[in-house]
């Protein structure tokens, strides 16, 4: 038998193994490198709704609608600090086009670039200037991107919300698989990306006169030309989440946690007393009268105003757990949301745009009837909680201070106070926003908040942007703000 000494052997595996490049010795094979659009899109719409989305959440706290009580659960603090960035989300919306295009799948590229628009917009409007034009060029060996400015985000932004009308359009008798929002309908997303539109424009009001941006233009296109941007049409239309009672999507507060979250969440009183100011029939939807009005004996204390207390937000929380402790506050209401299914998070709502509409008609930006859009608004908001009875709601239409009072300042007030109380639990941060472009409403101040009786006005960047691409940070840091990362300074767009 013929023997190989092992010199001989380690030469032969050597000729082998240099057949093979490196980089191909580097490839597991056990992982997949392509997937199917429909899987990331999935992925992609999950990571929307967790960013900001989630009722009963820090996002909510911080909207004002409800308190937390006790320091375990979290607090009301204002002082913040960094936020996260979406590129990881924004490569993922890259791959699912590049597999679309793979497959010669057209029905992804709009909402690729709606998904582009949407985190580029949450990312500008949180911290101000990010890298934009030279972003995701990792594979490039582009690993420090300059920023772009604000303006320079928005106006590449309202550029990819237009593409997005117009290639959702070229689609919109087709379905798509991956969708937990709108279930597949493309006619439908499309709606959602002008609805989307019109809140991106409505949130660049204080530059509404900027050449560049055309602010007023673009809003009166999409109104004044339906069949081209179409919009929806009622709360069927609306983009949310739904929740089932199976793992991993059943709602955040349910009969799981009951035990730890009852008596911990509160109602807030900033929204809370605009329920009470208009005996608005949401109140008894949403909240359970306190546990004092409960005892108080009183047969009729659960129809009763006076039953119904919100939390302060300003509030310290040894106030508030004391108060809360001794039965003062109301508490959601037990059979709507301490259940597994909970109700739909809105995403995106048609009771949203409605009051979009309202407010840019009342700002003068397109000619149109205000008043039918904030009434459509506060009727849908209605619906939402299972209002119906057209006396009931034309009782509260009817009434002083919820009778529209014309496009003035008043005008405003009231469109912008219903767009608040439509937000609640949903729409993410956009209660927030609104108040922070507006004021409207006032939100409660006090100890409690941590940041020198301010609401802060921004998020500062990430860590990591420091670690990675210090240079251009702080290029940009001195270029908006003097050179500090300072959550009080406004951004641009609020300028």
């Amino acid at each position: 038998m013929k023997r190989y000494t092992f010199p001989l052997l380690l030469t032969a595996l050597l000729a082998v193994t240099s057949c093979k490049d490196f980089e191909d010795l580097q490839v597991n094979p056990n992982n997949p490198t392509q997937a199917p659009p429909s899987q990331i899109f999935t992925g992609v719409l999950y990571d929307w709704y967790n960013a900001d989305y989630e009722p009963w959440s820090e996002t909510q706290r911080l909207n004002q609608f409800y308190a937390i009580t006790f320091d375990y659960y979290g607090n009301q603090d204002y002082n913040w600090s960094s936020t996260g960035l979406n590129y990881g989300t924004l490569r993922n919306v890259l791959q699912m086009e590049k597999e679309a295009e793979r497959l010669g799948d057209n029905s992804y590229a709009g909402l690729a670039s709606l998904m582009k628009a949407y985190f580029f917009i949450r990312m500008t409007e949180r911290v101000g200037d990010i890298p934009m034009r030279q972003a995701l060029q990792g594979l490039d060996e582009n690993y420090t991107p300059q920023y772009d400015t604000q303006k320079e985000v928005y106006l590449q932004c309202l550029d990819l919300l237009e593409q997005a009308n117009t290639q959702l359009a070229a689609v919109a008798d087709q379905m798509v698989a991956g969708d937990i929002f709108m279930g597949g309908s493309l006619r439908k997303w499309q709606q959602v990306s002008n609805a989307l539109y019109l809140r991106t424009l409505i949130s660049l009001s204080h530059q509404a006169d900027d050449a560049d941006l055309r602010v007023k233009e673009r809003f009166a296109a999409i109104i004044n030309n339906p069949s081209t941007y179409p919009l929806m049409q009622s709360l069927d239309d609306n983009a949310t989440m739904k929740f089932f009672n199976v793992p991993n999507n059943q709602y955040p507060i349910n009969p799981s946690n009951r035990g730890f979250t009852i008596g911990r969440y509160v109602m807030g009183a900033t929204y809370l007393d605009f329920l009470k100011m208009y005996n608005d029939p949401r109140l008894f939807v949403v909240a359970e009268p306190t546990d004092s009005a409960k005892a108080s004996g009183d047969p009729d204390y659960a129809t009763k105003l006076t039953s119904y207390v919100g939390a302060p937000s300003g509030a310290t929380l040894g106030d508030l757990y004391t108060n809360s402790d001794a039965g003062k506050y109301s508490l959601p209401k037990d059979d709507r949301y301490y259940t597994y299914t909970g109700e739909p998070t809105i995403i995106v709502g048609y009771a949203e745009q409605e009051f979009t509409l309202a407010e840019g008609i009342a700002r003068g930006w397109a000619s149109g009837d205000a008043a039918q859009h904030y009434t459509n608004g506060i009727t849908a908001s209605m619906n939402f909680y299972g209002i119906t009875d057209p006396v009931v709601l034309d009782a509260y239409l009817s009434q002083d201070g919820v009778a529209y009072a014309g496009n003035g300042d008043a005008g405003l007030i009231q469109i912008l106070t219903q767009k608040y109380l439509a937000f609640f639990q949903n729409s993410g941060w956009e209660a927030f926003y609104n108040q922070r472009r507006t004021g409207v409403p006032t939100f409660d101040i006090g100890p409690g908040n941590q940041n020198g009786g301010r609401i802060p006005e921004r998020w500062q960047y990430p860590q990591s942007e420091y670690r990675n691409n210090e240079a251009n940070l702080r290029d940009a840091l001195q270029r908006q703000f003097g050179g500090a990362d300072d959550i009080n300074r406004p951004l641009w767009i609020l300028e």
